[in-house]
C-alpha cells in the first residue's frame, strides 16, 4: 500500500494530458488514508474549468489551453455520462477515451491557428519592410514581430518532426513509395514557380526563369536593405525642430 500523498503526486506526471480538467479522485479504505488496490481503482471526474490537480510540467502545454476552451455546459456532460457508469474500470476507460478525443480536436485547430498566425504576421512583417521606415523605426516594429514568428514557426516544425516521426515509424525507412511521396511533396514545399517583377515594365506578369527569378529576387532585397539617402538640408532642418532642454558650454 502507498501512501496517498505519493499516489496523488505520481497521478499529477500520469496524468498530466487531462492538466486542470480532472480532479483526482481516489478510491481509499475508509479511516487509514492509503491506496487500496489496481490503478483502475483510480476515478476522474470533471469539475469546474483551472480547478483540480495541476502538474508543474504543465505550465507550457496545450492541456491548460484546452482547459480554458472547455465550457461549463459540456464538463457537466461528460461528468453526468461518466457518473452513469458503475464499474470503475469502465469509467477509468472513459476517462482516458474522452481525454485522447479533447486533446487531440483542440490540437488540431490550436494547429490551424498557429499556421493562419504565422502567415498573417508574416504578411505584416512584410508590409512594414516595403515602407522603407527609419532604422529605429524598424527595429521597434520589426523586433517584436519576429519574436512571435520565431515561436511560432519553431512550434510548427517540433509537430511536423513528430508528424515525421510517427509516418517513418508506420511506413518504415525501406518503403519505396513512401519515400517518393516523401520526395515530391518536400521539393513542392521548397519550391517557387515564379515571380513578378513590380518595379519593371509589366508587373502583373510572372516569370519563371531561373535568370529571371534570381534578378527580381536581388534586386528586391538589395533595395529592402538599401538605406535611404538623406540631404544635408533636410538633415539640418530636422536637427532646427530639435528643442533641447539643455545645451552643451565650454565647460562640458
Amino acid at each position: 500500500m502507498l501512501p496517498r500523498s505519493e499516489v496523488l503526486e505520481g497521478l499529477k506526471v500520469s496524468l498530466y494530458p487531462l492538466g486542470q480538467v480532472i480532479d483526482v479522485a481516489i478510491m481509499t479504505e475508509p479511516n487509514t488514508g492509503f491506496f487500496m488496490g489496481s490503478g483502475y481503482a483510480v476515478i476522474g471526474t470533471l469539475k469546474q474549468s483551472g480547478e483540480g490537480i495541476v502538474s508543474p510540467f504543465l505550465q507550457s502545454t496545450t492541456s491548460l489551453l484546452v482547459c480554458q476552451n472547455l465550457d461549463q455546459k459540456r464538463i457537466n456532460n461528460l461528468a453526468t455520462q461518466w457518473n452513469d457508469i458503475d464499474s470503475p474500470q469502465e469509467r477509468w476507460e472513459q476517462v482516458k477515451v474522452t481525454t485522447r478525443k479533447i486533446i487531440k480536436s483542440y490540437s488540431v485547430s490550436y494547429n490551424s491557428w498557429r499556421e493562419q498566425t504565422s502567415r498573417r504576421l508574416e504578411k505584416k512583417r512584410n508590409r512594414i519592410l516595403r515602407t522603407k521606415p527609419p532604422l529605429a523605426v524598424k527595429l521597434q516594429l520589426i523586433s517584436p514581430l519576429d519574436t512571435q514568428i520565431h515561436k511560432l514557426q519553431e512550434e510548427i516544425a517540433q509537430i511536423a518532426i513528430l508528424k515525421s516521426g510517427i509516418y517513418w515509424q508506420e511506413n518504415g525507412e525501406t518503403n519505396i513509395p513512401f519515400l517518393k511521396q516523401m520526395h515530391q511533396k518536400r521539393t513542392l514545399q521548397q519550391h517557387m514557380s515564379g515571380f513578378r517583377d513590380l518595379n519593371g515594365p509589366q508587373p502583373d506578369i510572372v516569370m519563371s526563369e531561373t535568370t529571371s527569378m534570381n534578378r527580381i529576387a536581388q534586386d528586391f532585397y538589395q533595395r529592402l536593405y538599401t538605406p535611404d539617402t538623406v540631404a544635408p538640408a533636410d538633415i539640418d532642418n530636422y536637427f532646427g525642430l530639435v528643442n533641447f532642454e539643455r545645451k552643451l558650454d565650454k565647460g562640458d
